[in-house]
């Protein structure tokens, strides 16, 4: 035992919260198991969501962020095209909408295929 985590063959964890240290499997009514969008931990559902930032917020990001944050998202990563990814509680959605800079916000969608021995390719 070298003390790393278990590796799949692509690379990712074995370990169920991902990136934002949240737990990351689809359950409960809230969730929607064919998008893997919601998450949900041991008290609240988080959504994974991606901002787009307004044209003015562009030259900002790193601001925008830090406004995001204090709205409540737990921001994953701000990307320079002006897209900012990150979870943040169900309850706190709505509230990213009207953080300035911000020029919409949509679910984030996962999509991925049955491992090689599986019978549907």
């Amino acid at each position: 035992m070298t003390g790393e985590p278990d590796q799949g063959a692509a690379g990712s964890t074995s370990d169920p919260f991902g990136p934002t240290g949240h737990d990351e499997t689809p359950t409960g009514p809230t969730a929607d198991p064919s998008s893997g969008a919601a998450v949900q931990g041991t008290s609240t559902v988080w959504q994974r969501v991606i901002v787009t930032a307004a044209d003015e917020a562009m030259g900002h990001l790193d601001d925008l962020a830090d406004r995001l944050r204090t709205a409540g998202m737990d921001v994953e990563r701000v990307l320079g095209m002006g897209v900012i990814t990150g979870s943040v509680p169900l309850e706190r959605r709505a509230a990213l909408v009207e953080v300035d800079g911000v020029a919409g916000v949509e679910d984030e969608r996962t999509f991925s295929t049955p491992p090689p021995p599986s019978d549907i390719q």
